[in-house]
C-alpha cells in the first residue's frame, strides 16, 4: 500500500519537477490523476482482508491519501493560494480522521485519551498550517 503511494508521490514529483513552477500541462494532469486514482483503488483492494477497526482505520488512510493527492494535483495544475489552503486542510482532515477511527478502536478509556490527545495535535497541526500559509502569502 505504501509503496504505490510512495511511487506516486514518484510520479507528481517528477511532473514537479518538468514543469518546474509552472502549472501542469493538460495531459501530464490526465496522466497524474488516472495514476491517483489506481492507486486509491489499490489502497481501498488492501484494506479488503483487514476487520472491524483495522478496516476503518485502512479506509480512512485510503481517503485521506485520495484526497490528499488530489487537492495536490489541482494545486499543481493549477496553483493558486486557495488550493494551497485546500492541500493543507486535507491533510489536516486525513490525520484527524484516521487517528479518528484508530482511538474508536480503543477501550473506552483508552479511546478517549487518544481523542483527547489526538485533538490537540490537530489543533496544533492548524496552527501550523495556518502559519504556513500566511507565509507563502508574503
Amino acid at each position: 500500500m505504501k509503496q504505490q503511494h510512495l511511487f506516486a508521490m514518484a510520479i507528481a514529483s517528477s511532473l514537479l519537477a518538468l514543469t518546474g513552477v509552472q502549472a501542469m500541462t493538460h495531459d501530464e494532469y490526465k496522466v497524474a490523476s488516472t495514476i491517483i486514482e489506481a492507486n486509491f483503488q489499490t489502497e481501498k483492494a488492501g484494506c479488503d482482508n483487514l476487520h472491524a477497526g483495522a478496516w476503518k482505520v485502512c479506509m480512512k488512510q485510503a481517503d485521506g491519501n485520495h484526497a490528499v493527492a488530489r487537492a495536490e494535483l489541482e494545486h499543481l495544475y493549477k496553483p493558486s493560494p486557495g488550493k494551497a489552503r485546500k492541500v493543507a486542510e486535507e491533510k489536516a482532515k486525513a490525520a484527524v480522521e484516521v487517528t479518528g477511527a484508530a482511538c474508536a478502536s480503543l477501550s473506552s478509556d483508552g479511546g478517549h485519551a487518544c481523542a483527547q490527545q489526538a485533538q490537540a495535535q490537530a489543533q496544533a497541526d492548524h496552527g501550523k498550517a495556518k502559519a504556513e500559509l500566511l507565509q507563502l502569502r508574503g
